[in-house]
């Protein structure tokens, strides 16, 4: 681990001038509003717990979710201050996402990187209440997110920003892309996050030549009794809330027996998707991201799931495949990377600076997503 441990300062030494700091962009009196409405809902926690919040129109909200928009940024300078108990090379996810990208690029691979939203940005009534919202699409309400990806665009990083998509496609005709139960995204949000990173995979000279697959998809709906409400159950025993209705959209391929749930261990596929718990969401059902992802392409998509944490665990893993199957990185083309976004700040598995070469121990155990 010192070796990793030195590796990782000397990076960081050569990146730190990327993260330089700049004047903080004007808030809105929407946006002042918000984030003091995150930090009063924040100090008032369900009694018998730490995390629980009762918010606004039927939502639980987490406190990981409340934090994530109060802290405001979260990389460089700042990130000794939003992820104070780590040490101070493993804080920063500017250092590491750069460091990461710039692996990838080495070996001919692309990283889309694609956090997914926290669903209190999307649905900012469940903290604010809607009578605060203007009609038609919310704004965003986050704006230190939004300069982060600026920032990492303009060091050449491929960055897929879901929630103006999100904010956008919040409900449509198979639900909502969060639900008030849940803190990982439906179907429909994984279906919703699927198109944008196949917009962009589409868009590249290699995927012309990809033989295509008979893939089908159906949808199909559910009640869904979320774990937040679960743990409300347990707090309060309150069993007067109702589950949620959600969406599923199964994906199947065809084969010599007929139509299966499409696996999600793909080793030979030119694209992996990795990330915390919301990439494995839903691929029991046959509806999780790289599923959902793979019916976009019209070809199967690899998956390394790290649910003890999306920021440096789905790292971990990644180089910890590469070494134990050589060549597995060479038939990479693409590596998206899809944790969510309440991982940037007091992340339980780090930012560690990882090298693909090498196959490193566990970073942590306690999970984000």
């Amino acid at each position: 681990m010192r070796a990793i441990t030195g590796w990782c300062a000397a990076a960081l030494l050569g990146l730190g001038a990327l993260a330089a700091p700049a004047a903080e962009p004007p808030q809105s009196a929407l946006q002042r509003e918000f984030i003091a409405a995150c930090a009063a809902m924040n100090g008032q926690p369900v009694p018998g717990t730490t995390e629980l919040h009762i918010g606004r129109d039927g939502w639980l909200v987490l406190g990981s979710e409340l934090d994530y928009l109060t802290l405001g940024r979260f990389w460089g300078p700042d990130a000794r201050r939003t992820n104070p108990d780590l040490a101070p090379a493993n804080a920063d996810p500017l250092a590491a996402v750069l460091d990461f990208d710039r692996q990838l690029k080495q070996r001919g691979i692309e990283l889309i990187f694609m956090p997914v939203p926290t669903r209190i940005e999307v649905f900012p009534e469940a903290v604010l209440g809607k009578d605060k919202l203007p009609p038609g699409v919310p704004p965003r309400l986050f704006s230190a997110e939004l300069e982060f990806y600026r920032l990492l665009r303009s060091r050449g990083v491929t960055v897929v920003d879901l929630t103006p998509v999100f904010l956008a496609k919040r409900r449509g005709e198979h639900g909502a892309v969060f639900v008030p139960s849940e803190s990982h995204w439906t179907g429909y949000g994984a279906v919703v996050g699927a198109r944008e990173a196949a917009k962009v995979i589409r868009s590249r000279p290699w995927y012309r030549k990809m033989p295509e697959h008979e893939l089908s998809a159906t949808w199909s709906s559910r009640e869904h009794d979320g774990h937040i409400l679960k743990s409300l159950r347990e707090a309060t025993g309150d069993a007067t809330r109702k589950p949620d209705l959600m969406w599923l959209r199964q994906i199947q391929e065809k084969s010599g027996l007929g139509h299966k749930t499409l696996g999600i261990d793909q080793p030979d596929s030119p694209v992996v998707v990795i990330g915390d718990s919301n990439i494995l969401w839903w691929t029991g059902q046959g509806a999780g991201l790289s599923q959902e992802i793979a019916f976009e392409l019209g070809f199967p998509v690899d998956t390394i799931i790290s649910s003890a944490g999306g920021a440096t665990n789905s790292r971990i893993n990644l180089a910890r495949r590469a070494h134990a199957e050589p060549g597995y990185l060479e038939r990479k083309k693409a590596v998206v990377w899809s944790f969510t976004t309440r991982g940037f700040v007091r992340t339980g598995d780090g930012w560690a600076l990882i090298p693909l070469e090498a196959a490193p121990p566990a970073a942590g155990t306690k999970g984000d997503g």
